[in-house]
């Protein structure tokens, strides 16, 4: 049976660029571009399944001091490269995020693409390890799947806003959302206030 790390190897396998991966978009969605100065304060961000590394370059060229983690190591050789052209430096890791133990915490963690690939008990250690990465107020930027579009037994877990602001609660509180239109994708900032 392949695993979630093969499929997405063999997927990047395939490509030359970021532009040939199905969920690839040329546009920073609108909800990222709104909360990209939330906290008014910038520092260090972290992207959570970075891929070909387009919202960490974002991050990066408004001012954020930005790490990006993938397990796949031709998403970081991509992602690299996209930060070159984009003229910022990233620092790219390879590495699992279940495994991973960086020095310290971060001010924003963003996901699009990371969350909605596990199931069950890896949810809940993915919820874990959030919560450890980031500092006091710091905020959570999420991209999941919209349970609108259907059920996946295999592919991405799909959720609503009830669903996912439920999972993340009481440590994380929602701050805004946005669900609107027939994007498959829902959109959430949450603010930590555990302590």
């Amino acid at each position: 049976m392949q695993t979630r790390k093969s499929f997405y190897e063999s997927v990047y396998k395939k490509i030359t660029g970021a532009g040939e991966l199905k969920w690839h978009r040329d546009h920073i969605p609108a909800f990222i571009q709104k909360h990209i100065n939330t906290p008014d304060k910038k520092g260090f961000a972290l992207d959570i399944g970075c891929g070909a590394g387009s919202n960490a370059v974002f991050l990066a060229q408004n001012g954020w001091q930005v790490t990006g983690v993938d397990f796949v190591e031709k998403a970081i050789a991509l992602a690299k490269e996209n930060a070159e052209t984009g003229g910022v430096y990233i620092d790219f890791i390879y590495a699992d995020i279940f495994k991973w133990k960086p020095d310290k915490q971060f001010d924003l963690i963003f996901d699009s693409g990371c969350l909605h690939n596990f199931r069950g008990k890896s949810r809940k250690k993915y919820k874990k390890i959030i919560l450890e990465l980031m500092n006091n107020h710091a905020y959570f930027l999420l991209a999941h799947f919209s349970s609108k579009f259907g059920i996946s037994i295999w592919g991405p877990v799909h959720g609503n806003k009830d669903d996912i602001e439920t999972f993340f609660a009481p440590e994380l509180k929602l701050v805004d959302f946005d669900g609107a239109g027939d994007s498959k994708l829902l959109f959430y900032l949450f603010q930590n206030f555990s302590e």
